[in-house]
């Protein structure tokens, strides 16, 4: 049992420096309020193998961590990074069993979450919500392929490597 835990906590730490590295260093930075990043993949991936539990704390310790390197205090904008840490642990609870659809009504209703929360946050602190959003819809289609299919193939491969049990002792 106990190294269970220490296998998940490992886990989970190797999830969050990865969407870390990802949302801090290989995104694209649009305007003052907008970025273009993968760094969901890491999160759905903690969310699906190790539950949502640590799926949570994973998203919330992506943030905490970027916040402290770039120097902002974690407020609304957050949150998305949070529920995505979440998602991935709602994909295998869905029933069914053609995965890639389960991964694309998740990853759907995030994205459309995570836009709507980031527009709200924009509003919240006077930035321009409309002028911004085509181009939050246009970035939330484009990636939208993206997270569903790279999330769907690392989780596959982590299964395949991992004879379907990665927290095996």
């Amino acid at each position: 049992m106990r190294n269970k835990q220490i296998r998940k906590i490992s886990l989970a730490a190797l999830f969050v420096a990865l969407a870390f590295i990802l949302k801090t260093y290989l995104s694209i930075q649009v305007g003052t309020s907008m970025r273009i990043s993968l760094f969901p993949i890491p999160l759905i991936i903690a969310g699906y193998i190790l539950g949502p539990g640590y799926g949570l704390m994973a998203g919330l310790a992506t943030d905490v961590l970027y916040s402290i390197v770039l120097g902002y205090t974690p407020s609304l904008y957050s949150v998305p990074t949070i529920l995505w840490g979440f998602a991935g642990s709602l994909i295998p609870m869905l029933p069914g069993k053609r995965d890639v659809w389960k991964y694309a009504i998740i990853i759907g209703i995030t994205t459309v979450l995570e836009t709507f929360i980031n527009s709200v946050a924009n509003y919240t602190f006077g930035l321009d919500v409309w002028g911004t959003l085509p181009w939050r819809v246009l970035t939330m289609i484009i990636r939208f392929p993206f997270l569903v299919i790279a999330s769907k193939m690392i989780v596959k491969q982590f299964m395949i490597l991992s004879d379907g049990d990665p927290l095996k002792t």
